[in-house]
């Protein structure tokens, strides 16, 4: 079943402040997996900036389907054990503590990320989100939609790595 766009961007605000909260609510001086905030805020800042691209440049650059996007249960199954995997060898690979004060720059960056992906996302218009392509680091060209799909997906896992 293919999530409503109002669905899919209520979703991912919950997961994020879900995501937020669980390194707020860490009353050491400092925070241990600092290095999944530091990942969710650039994949989410990469993704504003792209949706917030001319549709025409996004099409040039990435070309469009003919056809709709797989469906959250799809992109879960398909992708998520891939998304689960690579955060937990980026939870291996954590060097170290993240200091509070660098933790709250971050949150408070993340935040505005995701703010801005909300905004770019909701001047989407019905059926867009199926018809464009954006690129993906891990998984190649996949359609809007599944690129928000796999965002929350990936804010999901790294949360429960935190806990």
């Amino acid at each position: 079943m293919q999530l409503s766009k109002r669905k899919i961007l209520e979703t991912l605000n919950d997961e994020v402040t879900l995501f937020s909260d669980r390194l707020v609510g860490t009353s050491a001086g400092t925070i241990i997996g600092g290095i999944h905030l530091i990942y969710l805020q650039e994949n989410i800042s990469g993704l504003s900036k792209l949706m917030g691209y001319p549709k025409v440049l996004l099409k040039l650059l990435h070309g469009c389907y003919n056809h709709g996007s797989k469906s959250f249960e799809d992109v879960d199954r398909e992708y998520g054990k891939l998304l689960e995997t690579v955060a937990v060898d980026e939870k291996r690979t954590d060097i170290g503590l993240v200091e509070k004060e660098q933790t709250e720059k971050f949150l408070q960056d993340l935040e505005r990320s995701k703010a801005r992906l909300i905004e770019n996302t909701e001047k989407w218009g019905r059926g867009m989100l199926d018809h464009y392509r954006l690129p993906h680091p891990l998984l190649g060209k996949i359609t809007a939609r599944e690129t928000l799909y796999v965002t929350i997906l990936e804010v999901q896992y790294r949360r429960r790595l935190l806990m």
